[in-house]
Parts: C-alpha cells; sequence; structure tokens
C-alpha cells in the first residue's frame, strides 16, 4: 500500500488539528493510528485512495467537528502522485514518534509547538523538490528543536 500526494495533504491537517486542539484526549489515537499507516511496509504497488481518512473516520470518539474531513471521501481526478521514496516515510514516521512522546506527556505546549513546526513538512515533501530536505530542516528548526529536542530529525536531515 502506498500513499499519494493527497495523503500526505490529510496529514498537514491533521497537523493543523493537533495545533489547534493540543490538549485533546483523542489525539494520541488519531496519532497512533497515522503513525501504523506511515510504518506499514510499503511492499507492493497498492493504492487506495484515502488511507488516513478511512483509518481516521473509523475511531468513532474522534470530535467530528473538530475532524471535520475525516467523512468525506475525496474523489481524484487528476493531479495524483504516489509516494515511493522511502525517505519521505522515514521523516513522517520520525515526526509522528516525537508527535506521540509529547501527547503522552500530557504537554499541550510542546504538541502545538511540534505540530506548528510540522505543519507544513508534509506539503513540503509532496512538492519532491531538491530543497526539499533543508526546507523541512528550516521549518523544524525555528522554534521547536532549540525549545524541545536539539536532535529532533538531525539524523534524517
Amino acid at each position: 500500500m502506498l500513499l499519494t500526494n493527497h495523503d500526505l495533504h490529510d496529514l498537514y491537517a491533521v497537523f493543523l488539528i493537533l495545533r489547534a486542539y493540543p490538549a485533546e484526549e483523542t489525539n494520541e489515537i488519531a496519532v497512533r493510528v497515522i503513525q501504523e499507516i506511515i510504518d506499514t511496509p510499503q511492499t507492493t504497488n497498492c493504492i487506495e485512495s484515502n488511507i488516513i481518512r478511512n483509518k481516521l473516520s473509523a475511531i468513532p470518539s474522534l470530535d467530528r467537528e473538530k475532524w471535520y474531513f475525516i467523512d468525506t471521501q475525496n474523489v481524484y481526478t487528476w493531479g495524483t502522485a504516489v509516494v515511493k521514496d522511502e525517505q519521505i516515510y522515514a521523516i513522517l514516521s520520525a515526526c509522528l514518534v516525537e508527535m506521540m512522546t509529547a501527547l503522552q506527556e500530557k504537554n499541550p505546549d510542546r504538541v502545538s509547538d511540534l505540530a506548528d513546526a510540522l505543519h507544513n513538512i508534509p506539503i513540503i515533501l509532496t512538492e519532491g523538490k531538491k530543497s526539499s530536505l533543508r526546507a523541512v530542516k528550516r521549518q523544524i528548526s525555528y522554534v521547536y528543536r532549540s525549545k524541545w529536542n536539539k536532535d529532533f530529525l538531525k539524523s534524517l536531515l
């Protein structure tokens, strides 16, 4: 199962929700589900639409007002790109591990700062430019690394 650029756009929306509601009890459940998706070995060419939305919509405890997009199935007829780069999956996995750490600490300031640092990363990675990794590094360096974890993503960037 491979993700598409549209799945990464959904991940962008997830980070926005985490930033807006950093103390929400169900955030940990949502991040764990997404982490399972990202960490699943990408060994086939199977492409499903709306992978992240489908998995999140199966969580009945998510507040549908806050998680407004998860019950809407999108049909994309143009502009779909398949994410095959293993480094992208590794970066996203590390981001989600860091988010789980922040959520388990029950520290809304850290969750909010991290979500703020991460929200554009899925969009940057979908662009596939040579400068993407530098842009990701800049995105997390502004506040998050200096304040919370100076080693975050250093081994991948």
